[in-house]
């Protein structure tokens, strides 16, 4: 029998976020310890992570400290890891060698699957296969195909994109197409911050437990939670755990964010028939506005980052 635990996208970073009063790095770390508590307590074969350990490629010493720290605790037991978009540059998986996901490999807290490596080397009931984020991994369903190493086994594919089970306005995959290309058992879903539990598609199992991190307003609702698989001979047992060290909405919400609506979808709109703007220029119009209504920097900010967050699932740039 083998118990696996799984989860994804951390986005640590040591910068606050406008739209959260608490300490967000701290809170975040919280959740890594107590799933390394889980993990230890049902003790667990392997842990696997679906990527974006961070918000950036290349945080702060102290981010990369932290959460080194935070790893250790998993009783040393193997932390089996893919990469995301956030780890890397240029949507291109190489760049990782250069950046923080290279040093958590350095520190032996984490094992990065290279793109066609299958984990362990040697097993009798599992083998892990990832992908790695790329361009046009949300696109083109070839991507994730796997072939399995042994057709006896139960193959596991970790996978960092939109890989949904409803159509978007944005560039994503359906579960049928990815069913019909790979043949792991059990697919992971990293990327897609909601979540969208356990399904079962073509004798396949998809699970997206959904980001440990909140880091939008419309996450502040939403239980982080892992998912426990338990594999004995072909039978396999899915199961989702929410975490409990979570807080609630009005305990990490900001009281401003009213103002943020109203920058947004208040003055900015009106503003694109008001002035006289020669072209599109979002990012400009927020700046003027702030300024002319004397809006705070931080409220500004978030009106930044949340157009941008807006921008980057239209235009597939996240």
């Amino acid at each position: 029998m083998r118990k696996i635990l799984y989860f994804t996208d951390t986005h640590l970073q040591g910068k606050e976020l406008s739209s959260r009063k608490d300490n967000f790095l701290m809170s975040i770390l919280e959740k890594i310890e107590e799933i390394g508590e889980i993990a230890n307590s049902i003790n667990v074969d392997y842990v696997l992570f679906g990527g974006d350990w961070f918000s950036h490629p290349s945080p702060s010493d102290e981010v990369i400290i932290k959460l080194i720290q935070a790893l250790k605790k998993f009783n040393a037991r193997p932390i089996i890891s893919i990469l995301g978009n956030h780890d890397i540059e240029g949507r291109n998986p190489e760049t990782y060698n250069r950046k923080s996901a290279k040093i958590l490999e350095e520190a032996g807290v984490v094992k990065f699957l290279k793109d066609g490596e299958v984990f362990p080397p040697i097993d009798t009931e599992i083998e892990i296969h990832g992908i790695n984020y790329r361009d046009g991994v949300d696109e083109n369903p070839d991507f994730l195909r796997i072939k399995k190493r042994n057709i006896n086994l139960i193959a596991i594919e970790m996978v960092h994109s939109y890989v949904l089970p409803f159509k978007a306005n944005f560039s994503c995959l359906s579960l049928e197409e990815v069913a019909g290309v790979t043949e792991a058992d059990i697919i992971l879903v990293g990327h897609y911050h909601d979540g969208y539990g356990i399904r079962r598609v073509d004798g396949k199992i998809f699970i997206s437990p959904g980001s440990i991190a909140r880091d939008s307003i419309t996450q502040f609702d939403r239980i982080p939670q892992v998912v426990l698989l338990t594999i004995e001979n072909t039978k396999v047992e899915p199961k989702l755990i929410k975490l409990k060290r979570v807080k609630k909405r009005e305990e990490i919400e900001r009281k401003n964010l009213n103002d943020i609506d109203r920058v947004l979808f208040g003055e900015f709109f009106s503003s694109l028939t008001e002035r006289e703007n020669r072209s599109f220029d979002p990012e400009r119009i927020i700046e003027m506005i702030s300024k002319d209504e004397k809006v705070d920097d931080e409220v500004k900010r978030e009106a930044l980052r949340r157009y941008e967050e807006a921008r980057e699932r239209i235009y597939k740039k996240s």
